[in-house]
């Protein structure tokens, strides 16, 4: 069995999480339409009397979309999977450089290296100078921005509240394909006839997407931040199992 066996469980977790809440997001994603009929000659006056009124009841009585709670809970569960095993790989890391378990330690993520510093003997206690090296390349000081962004929103989900994500509405319109349609001949006698257009089907609604509330997709962010975490267990995995 690899000595990094359980931070891989933590790893195929948090892609199982990803999966569940891929489904659960593609349940909320959904179009959703307001049908109406229309039939009012667009050169009659009460045409746009008519669209106005219809946009009015929109503009009221639109519900305000509500990301579902088990989703944000999903997305917190993949963040904290990632982050434990990241966690799991400096207490190996620390255990297997010192030759004893460390108490205390964990991934550090910090914005400056001097908060880097400062934690070398107490998250890192225990490891060698040559494999803290490594760690501090992927801090958010040297450039490493995945690693800010994961620990971001586990933070978010665990101290503050449910990982902020938002709705957001995407205008759709379109006439329905299976309305009946007025031939040539219909047409030429509804208009010697100054009759007005039969009705037809109009679709308006819309496609809800969910992302974080920086406008970044939920699902691409954090299959990105799985796929970091994993590249820095292809790097570290050599030491253990040269």
């Amino acid at each position: 069995m690899s000595i990094l066996y359980e931070a891989d469980l933590r790893i195929q977790r948090a892609s199982e999480h990803l999966t569940e809440l891929e489904i659960e997001l593609l349940r909320f994603e959904r179009v959703k339409f307001v049908e109406i009929l229309t039939g009012l000659p667009e050169e009659d006056p009460r045409a746009k009397e008519e669209d106005a009124k219809f946009w009015e009841w929109m503009r009221r009585n639109k519900p305000e979309p509500r990301v579902p709670s088990r989703a944000r809970i999903l997305i917190g569960e993949v963040a904290y999977n990632l982050v434990a095993a990241l966690d799991y790989l400096i207490f190996v890391l620390t255990r297997f450089d010192s030759g004893a378990e460390q108490d205390g330690t964990q991934f550090p993520v910090c914005k400056c290296k001097k908060f880097f510093e400062r934690g070398r003997n107490t998250m890192l206690k225990g490891m060698s100078d040559e494999h803290v090296a490594l760690i501090e390349r992927l801090q958010p000081y040297n450039g490493c921005t995945w690693i800010k962004r994961l620990k971001e929103i586990s933070n978010l989900d665990k101290h503050r509240q449910l990982v902020r994500a938002q709705a957001t509405a995407l205008n759709v319109n379109g006439s329905d394909a299976n309305a009946p349609r007025e031939t040539a001949k219909e047409a030429r006698v509804r208009r010697r006839a100054k009759l007005p257009k039969p009705p037809v089907k109009i679709y308006f609604g819309d496609s809800l997407v969910v992302t974080f509330d920086d406008g970044s997709p939920i699902i691409k962010t954090l299959e990105i931040l799985k796929s970091q975490v994993s590249d820095v267990f292809i790097q570290f995995k050599p030491i253990f199992d040269p």
